[in-house]
């Protein structure tokens, strides 16, 4: 009796504590910005802002925003700004690369450009779902 007593609340303590516990893990995994589990599922990030002359401050209408992997070169995703300067851009993975170089993890950047300014580039906060980034870029003088 004393042994059944035993059986049944080590059976207790793996369903209470364990199992809970390994389920938070797997669900931080996926879920988590950071995860390398989470471009498979697809965290979903939204990027909003205006391109504005460094100068004057008037809008740049059909200035270039791109989400930009530097260390490896390549554009993820790249969207153009409407007639008041404005862009919304969605994009669906993760916000960073693994350097070719140092083998570390390295953010990505969102990247303004127009025809006659300077590109500038800002970095993108990796926990943030929802981001507000704004450029000034200006004149090539």
């Amino acid at each position: 009796m004393h042994c059944h007593t035993y059986f049944s609340n080590s059976l207790y303590r793996l369903k209470v504590i364990l199992i809970p516990s390994v389920l938070f893990i797997l669900v931080f995994l996926v879920a988590c910005p950071d995860s390398p589990f989470s471009e498979d599922v697809g965290i979903n990030y939204r990027f909003t802002g205006t391109v504005t002359d460094a100068n004057s401050g008037l809008p740049i209408a059909g200035a270039t925003v791109q989400m930009y992997n530097g260390g490896i070169d390549e554009v993820l995703k790249s969207t153009e700004t409407d007639q008041e300067g404005r862009y919304d851009m969605e994009y669906k993975g993760r916000l960073y690369y693994t350097s070719p170089s140092s083998g570390m993890p390295q953010p990505s950047q969102l990247r303004a450009m127009a025809e006659g300014y300077s590109t500038r580039y800002k970095q993108i906060n990796r926990t943030a779902l929802f981001q507000t980034i704004d450029f000034q870029l200006p004149p090539l003088n």
